[in-house]
């Protein structure tokens, strides 16, 4: 479900900081953690411009792109963080769009086989 403008439960419930709620919703399968509203903010955006660390922790955990989504202006949520002074969160978000992207590399490598 969206508004006219394209906000959902969970951008509501990250704009509001209610972490029960947004866990709830991604439990049960009813949001899509990466799903852009107004202006092409994704859930994680909006928690990086509020600087809502432990809501960035959630997101994270359902997956949440970091570095690979982008907003009507052209910024990730590394850039967002960034962008409303939350230094320490854009370099938290930084290190960990790196990391999802080594495991997306990782995951299309082929490995040879251990030998017995």
């Amino acid at each position: 479900m969206r508004t006219t403008i394209g906000n959902t439960a969970l951008i509501f419930a990250v704009r509001n900081g209610n972490k029960e709620i947004a866990m709830m919703l991604l439990e049960i399968g009813h949001a899509d953690v990466n799903q852009p509203a107004e202006a092409g903010n994704t859930p994680l955006m909006v928690a990086a411009g509020g600087g809502q660390k432990e809501m960035i922790d959630l997101l994270l955990d359902h997956h949440a792109e970091v570095l690979g989504r982008f907003n009507d202006n052209g910024d990730n949520a590394f850039k967002v963080a960034l962008a409303r002074g939350h230094h320490e969160l854009a370099q938290y978000l930084f290190e960990a769009g790196v990391k999802q992207q080594g495991e997306e590399k990782d995951e299309g490598e082929i490995h040879p086989a251990t030998p017995h």
